[in-house]
């Protein structure tokens, strides 16, 4: 007969409570998703007594503590097997940098728990971050038997931190160091947040003196209701580009700025981050740059001008004065001719010979005369001008030469009937000496606000390399022709079809 006693009321619950407790609390340790561990000392060590010379109970320590359980989650974070691992201690978990352990572990000791962030090393040299929470163990008498911790592998979230702290690093050395003006500032009041160096310099201000204020209170805006719309601008695209005000004025001098915005959210803020700079001095030499060519198309033109009245005149000098001249020898010669004997037979052949020369210093005379100023340009228009100049170019040059003309003359001004004359005759005359073509077509067209003049080939093309050809006077002289009359001129050229010129004279050219 078993004569043990009998268990009191509730033991047997209790007993089995508290086995349960701790099969859960094991499980939590071993299942756990978070590393944990406990590491306790051969002999526990008076780590707080007066007087311990802390030095020599750390020589102990890293010595003489080990890992004695740990679960599978910081396993994992080492990458080590449980029976490689059990037995570990400090110097094996510090070998590749034995200062910085002593000071984890003099934190830990000295704080009894500390939370502390480790670079440490896997067992194949692998560095990994740690994040862990450790907790010093006391015997009764107060001294430290071991510790316990619980960690995570951070390695990540510290790789992504430093370079969350690197690209914010180099962003505020290339927003500081930056040679245009840069500024953060909020939407709804237009106060800045944020400038950099070079705004600074050009403003001649302080940071105390801009941060906190707005673009108006600082003069930046000429007109302060632009800055309204400019925000009513960005509101709608989010973005503006390249937008050009007259900003302040430095030195007596209105500035023209330029600048680039651009919609972020800083600290669920709406905000602005501008770029600007000053383009006057940019704005100023383009305005320099085009006076001076309009001064040289002026120029241009009046040279052009001039040279064609010069023409005018000499071609009607040389076709009055020459050509009555030569008209009064030959009928001197014809007269001469009719009183010569019939029997003298050289006289009269040699009469015969001047005759015909005369005839031929005439015809000279009126094709110098028709090269220098077409007669036709000015007495029948410029249609007819177009249609004898591809009649004559087509007869010297056996070219098959078409026209497309209108049947009036378009409403162009004496200027602009010589320069698309001048042009077409040019061009033609490129053909004849360049293109080896078959066929030429010249048309003219009338729009509402422009006179479009082509002339096409389809001989062997002009190249890239000949339309670059700065030394190219014969194409220069025609761009310049063109421009002096406020048109435009382009040329087009394919190996396969041939080259075609052409000019484009504006409204401004023509009469109303």
């Amino acid at each position: 007969m078993n004569n043990a006693p009998l268990p009191a009321p509730g033991q047997h619950t209790a007993d089995n409570r508290g086995l349960r407790e701790s099969e859960l609390l094991e499980l939590f340790f071993s299942q756990s998703l978070t590393g944990a561990f406990f590491m306790m000392l051969d002999e526990p060590v008076a780590w707080n007594a007066p007087g311990a010379d802390r030095e020599a109970l750390m020589d102990y320590v890293f010595a003489n503590q080990r890992v004695t359980r740990v679960n599978d989650a910081m396993l994992a974070q080492y990458g080590v097997a449980r029976d490689a691992f059990v037995g570990f201690t400090p110097a094996d978990f510090f070998a590749h940098d034995m200062e910085a352990g002593r000071q984890i572990w003099n934190t830990v000791f000295s704080t009894g728990r500390a939370v502390l962030e480790t670079d440490e090393r896997k067992l194949d040299g692998t560095p990994v971050r740690i994040e862990g929470e450790y907790i010093c163990l006391y015997t009764p008498d107060g001294r430290i038997a071991g510790h316990f911790g619980v960690q995570r592998d951070v390695t990540e979230r510290s790789r992504a931190e430093l370079a969350l702290r690197e690209s914010e690093a180099r962003y505020e050395a290339a927003f500081r160091l930056s040679p245009f003006r840069l500024t953060i500032n909020r939407v709804d009041d237009g106060r800045f947040t944020e400038v950099n160096d070079a705004f600074l310099r050009d403003l001649r201000r302080t940071r105390e003196e801009v941060i906190g204020r707005t673009s108006v209170e600082l003069g930046l805006w000429a007109d302060p209701s632009m800055r309204e719309r400019y925000i009513e601008r960005l509101r709608r695209e989010r973005t503006i580009v390249e937008l050009e005000f007259a900003g302040y004025e430095r030195d007596g001098r209105r500035e023209i700025t330029q600048l680039h915005s651009t919609l972020i959210e800083l600290d669920g803020v709406l905000c602005v981050l501008t770029i600007a700079h000053d383009v006057t001095d940019h704005r100023l030499a383009e305005m320099e740059r085009e006076e001076s060519r309009q001064q040289l198309r002026a120029l241009s033109s009046r040279q052009h001008k001039a040279r064609e009245e010069e023409r005018r005149a000499i071609s009607r000098e040389i076709h009055d004065e020459l050509g009555q001249l030569l008209t009064g020898v030959k009928l001197d010669l014809a007269w001469a001719q009719a009183h010569v004997p019939p029997d003298a037979i050289a006289p009269r052949a040699r009469l015969a010979e001047a005759v015909e020369r005369i005839a031929g210093a005439m015809e000279v005379v009126r094709r110098i005369a028709t090269e220098l100023r077409p007669a036709v340009l000015d007495d029948l228009g410029l249609v007819a001008a177009l249609e004898w100049q591809a009649q004559q170019f087509a007869r010297r040059t056996n070219v098959r030469t078409k026209v497309d003309l209108p049947a009036n003359d378009p409403p162009l001004d004496a200027d602009g009937r010589t320069t698309v004359f001048r042009i077409v005759q040019e061009a033609l005359t490129n053909v004849a000496r360049h293109a080896n073509a078959r066929n030429v077509q010249v048309s003219l067209r009338l729009h509402v606000t422009k006179v479009e003049v082509s002339i096409r080939d389809d001989g062997r093309g002009i190249t890239r390399e000949q339309l670059a050809d700065r030394r190219s006077l014969g194409l220069l002289g025609l761009r310049e022709r063109a421009m002096a009359a406020g048109g435009s001129l382009e040329i087009i050229g394919n190996t396969t079809s041939g080259t075609a010129v052409n000019l484009t004279l504006p409204i401004a050219r023509v009469q109303p």
